[in-house]
């Protein structure tokens, strides 16, 4: 997943899903 530009490392995939899950619980799903 390198959709988050500043987590493009092969071994984020789970620390993006926790960020987008954290920006959707937030209310709100941007780009950085």
């Amino acid at each position: 997943m390198t959709g988050m530009g500043w987590m493009d490392s092969e071994d984020s995939q789970s620390a993006e899903i926790q960020m987008t899950v954290w920006l959707l619980q937030a209310g709100y799903l941007r780009p950085l």
